[in-house]
């Protein structure tokens, strides 16, 4: 007859940490995919884009490709045109509907990229703490 006796001692802590910084440099790493996507998707032109067709811009300034932002947070990203640099305008365009008393036709810009991405970005969280 025999016997033995062992002490355990587990340590989630650096698995924990391995993983929010997967998880986090995965959400970065998506995020700026789809800006990309969304960027590159608006093109300049002297005409408006046909309705369905991503929004294209007319200014030199190129305020509308600019207005695209990534606010990545650690469990979450939000992705589409800032607010401060064109307004409520890209809501009329995104989905459709009147700004300033004229109707737009839907010319989503943003939810094409999401789509485009999916399977990209799903395919990135594979693996994600060293497997």
């Amino acid at each position: 007859m025999f016997g033995f006796s062992f002490k355990s001692e587990t340590n989630f802590k650096p698995v924990e940490q391995a993983a929010d910084r997967a998880i986090y440099r995965n959400i970065k790493h998506a995020a700026f995919s789809i800006r990309k996507y969304i960027r590159e998707s608006i093109k300049k032109s002297t005409d408006a884009s046909a309705p369905g067709q991503p929004v294209a811009t007319r200014g030199r300034k190129g305020n509308v490709k600019n207005s695209i932002f990534a606010a990545i947070e650690p469990d979450n990203a939000i992705i589409g045109p800032r607010f401060s640099m064109v307004g409520e305008s890209m809501e009329a365009h995104e989905f459709g509907g009147s700004f300033h008393e004229r109707q737009y036709p839907a010319r989503p810009t943003s939810g094409p990229g999401l789509t485009a991405n999916q399977d990209r970005f799903a395919q990135s969280f594979a693996g994600s703490i060293g497997e």
